[in-house]
């Protein structure tokens, strides 16, 4: 832990401080924030990818779900990604969904 402080190394955040982040930067209600939080948990997020972009996933899934109206750009953008990536990740996570069924 000396040597980690000494380098300034931060720790990378886990997929739930980046929901609870950009809900708060972004203004998203509480039960949207629950809900996406509780989407990690029934592991249905796509594998095989970064923190932010399944907390990217979980959030547009949320706000979708609850009818909440919220650009896809605007969380991509706060979370630093591109909405390509991001549309390309829904498009695997509806159709792993879809097929599970």
């Amino acid at each position: 832990m000396h040597i980690l402080s000494d380098t300034n190394y931060v720790p990378p955040l886990g997929i739930s401080d980046y929901i609870f982040r950009i809900s708060r930067q972004l203004g998203i209600p509480d039960n949207i924030r629950d809900y996406a939080l509780s989407l990690l948990k029934e592991d249905t997020i796509i594998d095989n990818t970064t923190p932010t972009m399944k907390a990217c996933c979980a959030l547009i899934k949320a706000s979708k779900s609850a009818r909440f109206s919220i650009p896809r750009s605007k969380i991509t953008s706060a979370l630093g990604l591109s909405t390509g990536g991001a549309k390309i990740a829904l498009a695997r996570l509806w159709s792993d969904v879809n097929h599970s069924r």
